[in-house]
């Protein structure tokens, strides 16, 4: 079952005042719309003017997420400013908060500074009562050009430039109260892909347990990323391609977290990030 985007009239009353006001016309509006990659979804000038109509509670607009994230992202690149997607959801429809992101050049998840960017989530537009203790983590696939890429790194240098999400962002959750297998379900941990909090350290790894020394510490590979290396595959011109790397090692560590889902890919329909 998908959760209207827009559920009240009040909803889009606030959606229609943006709309209304952002200088262009909705046909406007229509036209600058796109197609993925480079916006979110063509909008037809049939949708937008029918906008206009006010529908009872039971019957609400059909907009699909996608539609009123292409619609902000048009009404964002005129106005010059970030417009978070939130603003005019139904707050029915489950979110689910950013709070680490990857770092490359240090091959671990770091906390966002939320100094100089803004609050990020993923949205689930399918998903109602979602469990509010799920907590998202973001990484994006290096490529060629971004040798020494850093997210963080990124937000610094751009800071006062439009926000342009990358599309191949890749989204793992865990749920924040799954805090204690490491006491009393051990064994429930191990050859299981967790979010590792080091010891007295404000960062995370992304780790394998193998074998746990005792509570707070283990034996396994923690990951470091895809590194550019050199292979014996003739199809790569370079003899180089981008393969996993891990590195086999005790650690200790405060919290351990399973994850509950790995590195799944936004699809603008279904899930979709954007400011919270």
């Amino acid at each position: 079952m998908l959760v209207p985007i827009i559920n009240k009239q009040y909803e889009k009353d606030k959606l229609m005042d943006l709309i209304n006001s952002c200088g262009l016309t909705k046909t406007q509006i229509a036209k600058k719309t796109k197609n993925p990659p480079d916006g979110y979804g063509k909008v037809s000038i049939q949708t937008m003017y029918d906008l206009e109509f006010n529908k009872p509670d039971n019957k609400p607009d059909q907009l699909k997420v996608f539609q009123i994230k292409e619609i902000l992202r048009v009404i964002t690149l005129n106005q010059g400013k970030e417009i978070s997607l939130s603003s005019f959801l139904n707050p029915d429809i489950s979110k689910v908060r950013v709070v680490l992101e990857w770092n490359f050049r240090k091959a671990r998840f770091e906390s966002p500074n939320l100094f100089d960017t803004q609050a990020k989530a993923v949205y689930f537009p399918q998903w109602i009562n979602q469990n509010p203790n799920i907590k998202a983590v973001i990484t994006y696939p290096k490529t060629v050009d971004d040798v020494d890429f850093a997210q963080d790194e990124w937000y610094k240098d751009h800071k006062n430039e439009i926000l342009n999400f990358r599309k191949d962002a890749r989204v793992s959750l865990f749920d924040s109260k799954n805090n204690e297998w490491n006491i009393n379900k051990k064994e429930n941990l191990l050859w299981r892909p967790c979010l590792v909090k080091v010891r007295e350290k404000n960062y995370y790894y992304s780790f394998v347990p193998h074998k746990f020394i005792n509570d707070n510490e283990v034996v396994g590979n923690r990951y470091l990323g895809f590194v550019y290396r050199q292979g014996q595959h003739k199809e790569f011109t370079d003899g180089k391609y981008f393969v996993p790397a891990h590195n086999y090692m005790t650690l200790k560590f405060d919290e351990i977290y399973p994850f509950s889902l790995m590195d799944f890919t936004l699809d603008d329909q279904n899930s979709i990030l954007d400011l919270e």
